[in-house]
């Protein structure tokens, strides 16, 4: 499995050097770089301080 990701990520570089596509390199976990982070941080926070959780589907409508 390793050694056909080496071989799609080899080709997929060489296909963007044929067609002029930059691509940037970043580390394996950048949250700080995902927009979506702080949105669930506020999601997280918001549910640990809420005083309802649901223990049934009929209270979750």
């Amino acid at each position: 499995m390793v050694v056909h990701l080496l071989i799609l990520s080899k080709h997929s570089r060489i296909g963007s050097k044929d067609h002029a596509i930059l691509l940037f390199q970043q580390p394996a976990s950048s949250p700080s770089l995902n927009p979506i982070e702080p949105v669930w941080h506020k999601l997280k926070a918001h549910d640990k301080a809420s005083s309802f959780h649901p223990l049934t589907a009929e209270q979750l409508i």
